[in-house]
């Protein structure tokens, strides 16, 4: 197949995937997609963080040189944006670079276009990505893995009025079952997810086994904030409830005033906790997907998915009640 549509380093990395591993079309919009978004994508400023362990078993990080990439052994590839309205610290040449090296399909060209310089905090919330591929027809041969995981975190703003803020990181992982060896890349990864994961990552050699529980990891990490942050939901929630049942419509001297502005707020409640409902089924695809292309029956697989559901529950109950709010006057 003609690859002269391609331009640059893209021709290149074509020529790297097996025919059966990409569709010639999507791959061309992506790749087209990437280049013409390059500016507000990536800063240009290479500063890709390498981890690897030495002979003796410790973690070290290392510079990258993307022109000189070393596929031996396991690796994690850390990539940060100053902060999440920012471009990656990185270029387009680093990840064309990268990608090669690794032969990593077009599945993490989706994960790198959810990030960015943005116009607000919460562009395209809705996209989820959730994908896989497998290399082998053997039950414990080689995949990839891709996928985005939303969270809210408290930013530290205090004068803002919310204190939560919606946070994403991009989890990447190629497994190869013939070496036992895995190569990751994460981009923005929550803190304590990026902590817990060097803690636990290259301890022994890689396997499906401690694979999950590195994924999982990241999954415990994204959950940890949502009963707290459903809390603060339901606390304004009961606000707007307090004054929808006691406010009176004959004037008197102490009353709970009500108005188009508690409109706006019930409003602004009822599609925060919708994008809850969202973010959290996401949660539960990528679970699966962990569950199904991993082949682990992981008891903390199990458990994340019941928080997830429980979480569910709460959220849309919350939403459900916001709906059924209607300020006096209105």
């Amino acid at each position: 197949m003609s690859t002269g549509s391609f331009p640059g380093d893209w021709s290149h990395y074509l020529s790297c995937l097996p025919p059966e591993s990409y569709n010639y079309t999507q791959l061309l919009d992506q790749c087209g997609q990437l280049d013409s978004n390059s500016k507000r994508i990536f800063s240009g400023h290479d500063a890709v963080e390498v981890w690897r362990t030495d002979g003796t078993g410790k973690l070290s990080m290392s510079k990258f040189d993307a022109r000189n990439i070393d596929i031996s052994g396991d690796a994690a590839y850390i990539i940060h944006q100053n902060h999440s309205w920012s471009p990656l610290n990185t270029s387009l040449d680093a990840i064309q670079q990268l990608m090669i090296a690794y032969k990593i399909s077009p599945i993490f060209l989706d994960a790198i276009m959810a990030f960015g310089s943005k116009v607000t905090g919460e562009d395209d919330p809705y996209f989820n990505l959730c994908s896989s591929q497998t290399h082998s027809s053997e039950e414990n041969g080689d995949y990839e893995l891709c996928y985005l995981l939303r969270t809210y975190e408290k930013h530290g703003r205090k004068w803002l009025n919310d204190p939560w803020s919606l946070r994403q990181m991009a989890v990447y992982e190629r497994f190869d079952a013939s070496e036992g060896r895995s190569v990751w890349i994460l981009i923005q990864p929550f803190s304590r997810g990026k902590s817990e994961f060097l803690r636990q990552c290259f301890r022994s050699q890689a396997s499906r086994i401690t694979d999950a529980k590195l994924h999982g990891a990241f999954i415990g990490t994204a959950l940890a904030n949502w009963r707290w942050y459903l809390d603060d939901q339901r606390r304004l929630l009961n606000v707007q409830n307090e004054k929808a049942v006691f406010s009176k419509v004959t004037p008197k001297v102490v009353d709970y005033g009500t108005g188009f502005s508690d409109c706006q707020k019930l409003h602004k409640l009822a599609w925060a906790l919708a994008l809850g409902e969202e973010i959290l089924a996401s949660y539960t695809h990528i679970v699966r997907m962990l569950q199904s292309d991993l082949m682990i029956k992981d008891d903390g697989m199990l458990d994340a998915i019941r928080q997830i559901h429980i979480l569910a529950r709460t959220a849309a109950a919350l939403r459900n009640n916001s709906e059924l709010i209607t300020p006096v006057g209105i």
